[in-house]
């Protein structure tokens, strides 16, 4: 059963293959900057939130169908080539924007000569690449979901006209 996907890593459970989240935890921040003024008291002014951090532990198990190897590598790439993925957790898409793996740290077991269980902790950071503002992002993104979608009034009136036609 596949639980969420963050790339090409796909955290599942299964018979044979064994990728899945042990913990999650989520870091949002706001950002304030403490105003002085001379002879009276500071006063705090808001300047916006930071970028969304997730950390997540993560249990790898070897199997005939999963090689701890490969997801080590994959992982390995994402975080040298600065790669940004969408996480995507159950059938939900987790934050407003894509995540970059910022750090990944390793626990390996060994069992009869061979390493067969890996406890990985990886930190994952909101990546945002553009200059518009959180809230000019929202209004397109809101925007184009209301044009792509038809209001159920609109096919209502549609239909009872065609058949009004027919």
């Amino acid at each position: 059963m596949q639980i969420g996907s963050f790339g090409d890593v796909i955290f599942r459970v299964e018979e044979e293959n064994i990728l899945t989240i042990k913990a999650m935890s989520r870091e949002k921040k706001s950002r304030w900057e403490e105003a002085q003024i001379l002879n009276d008291l500071s006063f705090l002014e808001f300047r916006g939130r930071d970028l969304t951090t997730i950390s997540l532990d993560i249990q790898l198990i070897e199997t005939s169908k999963m090689k701890i190897v490969d997801t080590l590598n994959t992982l390995n790439n994402m975080l040298e080539n600065g790669e940004n993925h969408e996480l995507i957790l159950g059938n939900t898409l987790i934050g407003e924007f894509p995540f970059v793996l910022e750090s990944m740290s390793e626990k390996f077991e060994k069992h009869q000569e061979q390493f067969q269980h890996v406890e990985l902790s990886i930190t994952l950071k909101e990546y945002r690449d553009n200059q518009k503002s959180l809230k000019q992002i929202r209004e397109e993104r809101n925007k184009k979901q209301n044009t792509e979608q038809i209001p159920e009034g609109v096919v209502m009136a549609e239909q009872t006209e065609v058949n009004r036609n027919a």
